[in-house]
């Protein structure tokens, strides 16, 4: 959605790969940890790919809402193509990586019930110092500090 927040976080798991990384995905409507929900956890394989695949290809795995989805980096266009398949409905989420600090989206929605969307836009990488101080003041009962 337009005014969401999504953070991405390196996750270290209990299960250590060569070649295996993992990213926690977190969504929410502000910017304060308590406001932000757990998504998923992605984990990226570059060690024992596919035969089929280039060593430029990174492979992804992750469930979401109990479903196996999967996706796929390629190093050199610097794209992540994401794909949702659920009980009724496929996402196929599209990233370029733009620079170190943005990327360009296009999301498409298909299910049996709707119009089909697309949906495009940009994502940035906020500084979280330069908004710690919002954290601070949506404390509730909490003044703030001078």
């Amino acid at each position: 959605c337009a005014s969401c927040n999504c953070q991405i976080e390196e996750y270290i798991s209990s299960v250590q790969q060569n070649g295996t990384r993992y990213l926690k995905w977190s969504f929410g409507r502000g910017l304060k940890p308590t406001e932000l929900r757990f998504g998923y956890v992605m984990k990226f394989n570059t060690a024992d790919g596919d035969k089929k695949t280039s060593s430029d290809t990174t492979a992804i795995e992750w469930q979401y809402c109990g479903h196996l989805c999967n996706g796929v980096f390629q190093q050199n266009t610097k794209v992540y193509v994401l794909n949702f398949h659920l009980k009724t409905s496929t996402v196929v989420i599209t990233y370029r990586i733009l620079n170190k600090n943005s990327m360009a989206v296009c999301i498409v929605e298909v299910d049996g019930r709707h119009t089909p969307t697309v949906q495009m836009g940009n994502m940035y990488r906020l500084d979280a110092k330069m908004y710690s101080h919002l954290a601070r003041e949506g404390d509730e009962g909490n003044p703030s500090q001078p």
